[in-house]
Parts: C-alpha cells; sequence; structure tokens
C-alpha cells in the first residue's frame, strides 16, 4: 500500500512537508513504514519529563550514536536535544547491514565497521561539548572500552536501548562502566515509541522496569496461548502493545519480546513491564545486533 495512504484523513492540512517515513528494522521481515506528524514531539516531551526524575540537567548538546536514516529514534534524539536546550549531532549506523553480518558469520568485518563507528563518535567527543549520549547498550560497553566517560569527556547523562538489558547488565553499567553518570535505559520501538525505565533506585534492585506514555499507547503483558488473557503480576508473558494517537491507530499487536507484569506505582498509575528480553519461541529468528 502507498504510504500516502496512511496519512490520516482527520488532518485538516495535508501538506506533505508536515509529515515523516519512519520504518522499522526488518528483525522478522521486511521493514514496516508508518507516517509520523505530531506522535514523536509527545514522545519527546515524555522522555526529557522522564530525564528530569533520572537527574539529568537542562542544557548541553547530545551525540546520537545509533541507527538514523530511515528510524525514528534519531528523529527523536533531536527533538529531545532540542526541548533540554542543546544541538545534536549524529553517528549513524546501519543495524540491518549488521543483523546481516552476524547472520552469515562476517565477524572480521562486523568488527572493522564498529570500529569504524566508534572512531567517528570519539571524533567528536574529542572536537565538540558533548554533554550527553543516546546509544545502544552494546556500543555503550564498546564505546567505554575505549573512553573513559567520567573522565576528560565528563558526561552528564546517558540514555541507552534499543536492545534487551538484563538485571546484570544494568548492574555492570550503573557499577562498573559508567560509575556516578545518571543513566536511563528505555524500551520501545517505531511503532510504539519509548517507555523508559522508572527512576532507579538501588535499594529496590536490579529489575529494569519500565512504563509507557498513557493514554497514547499501553504495554500488556499476556499469555502467549491465549493473548486475550493478561498474566498476573510478577508473571513473564509476551508483550502486546496498543497504540493510539491522531498520526495512527493500531490494537492489540504482538511484540517480538517478552517481560514480567509489574503494578503502576507512586508515579504511575498504570500497569508496567520489567526485564525485557526477546520472546523465547522466536529467539531462533530474532538477530538483535547492537539494536
Amino acid at each position: 500500500m502507498p504510504i500516502n495512504e496512511f496519512i490520516p484523513d482527520g488532518y485538516s492540512n495535508k501538506n506533505n512537508s508536515l509529515y515523516r517515513v519512519f520504518e522499522t528494522g526488518g528483525t522478522l521481515g521486511l521493514p514496516k513504514r508508518i507516517i509520523d506528524c505530531e506522535y514523536r514531539n509527545e514522545i519527546a516531551s515524555w522522555l526529557s519529563y522522564s530525564l528530569d526524575m533520572h537527574g539529568f540537567t537542562m542544557g548541553g548538546n547530545w551525540l546520537h550514536l545509533g541507527p538514523a536514516g530511515p528510524h525514528v529514534i534519531g528523529h527523536t534524539t533531536s527533538k529531545l536535544a532540542h526541548i533540554r536546550g542543546g544541538l545534536c549531532h549524529y553517528i549513524d549506523i546501519d543495524t540491518r547491514w549488521i543483523k546481516l553480518c552476524l547472520k552469515k558469520g562476517y565477524t572480521k568485518i562486523l568488527e572493522e565497521y564498529l570500529d569504524h563507528v566508534l572512531s567517528q563518535a570519539i571524533a567528536i567527543l574529542d572536537t565538540q561539548d558533548i554533554s550527553f549520549v543516546f546509544t545502544t547498550p552494546q556500543l555503550l560497553q564498546r564505546l567505554c572500552e575505549k573512553i573513559s566517560p567520567e573522565g576528560k569527556y565528563s558526561l552528564k547523562g546517558i540514555v541507552c536501548g534499543g536492545t534487551h538489558v538484563t538485571p546484570e547488565l544494568h548492574r555492570l553499567l550503573r557499577k562498573e562502566i559508567i560509575q556516578g553518570i545518571p543513566l536511563c535505559i528505555v524500551y520501545g520501538n517505531t511503532i510504539m515509541g519509548a517507555a523508559p525505565q522508572e527512576p532507579f533506585n538501588e535499594g529496590n534492585g536490579w529489575d529494569v522496569k519500565y512504563y509507557g506514555l498513557f493514554p497514547y499507547f499501553t504495554i500488556r503483558v499476556v499469555r502467549p496461548d491465549k493473548p486475550w488473557q493478561e498474566v498476573g503480576y510478577g508473571e513473564t508473558g509476551r508483550i502486546m502493545i496498543s497504540v493510539m494517537t491522531r498520526d495512527y491507530f493500531i490494537p492489540n499487536l504482538l511484540e517480538r519480546d517478552e517481560g514480567v507484569r509489574i503494578p503502576g506505582n507512586g508515579i504511575y498509575s498504570w500497569d508496567g513491564v520489567a526485564n525485557v528480553k526477546p520472546y523465547k519461541k522466536l529467539q531462533e529468528e530474532i538477530i538483535e545486533g547492537v539494536y
């Protein structure tokens, strides 16, 4: 179907310059496309509000080290930087090429490509005043092997997402890799948007708990064999999302992930999900790569 057909009739202004086309990563097949007009502004504002709770300061420039191009996350980082009073630098990565390298066993080519990407990121950090980095967990670990983020670069905050983060990796990131630097881990995708983790408190353990932007999108954890039934709190199930915005309406979409259903808390009055990871029955089909 032509992408123009996805522009909602409800928009009074049909000027095509207002709309952007973004694609999914294509992990389980051909990439899917969405039309965006307003929704990413809401997501960026939601992320900015969440970063305040994670101890991020206003002002300062950003480095986006991750997919841009047809992927919406680079656009979101730019919006986030502008909301918080900074500019955004980009180092784009081709996640589809990385997944192809992993699938075909091109280990040497992949390592050379990632070194190429990281050298560009370090060049920006060496020559520009960067306060914040938005990247993926795997790229963050590789970057910190080459630099000291709390040293001469004096980063003031790091946002990472794109692949799952286990409680063990969560602890490693905070305790050993980026000690003392504000960190916010994000779960999301092209269709849904972004669900940041709840403000971190070590006393609550190392589970990574995410809450979505209600009512724009909801995250439900359902029984894989009966997806119309939610699992109980503390139980693991497959993630189902529903998105309702002026840009598009997508109800009851089963995701490629599973997680633990958690209740709302003092900040969020709606359900969330913890410890997201690839859905076990699709693990052989899913190649995460670095995003």
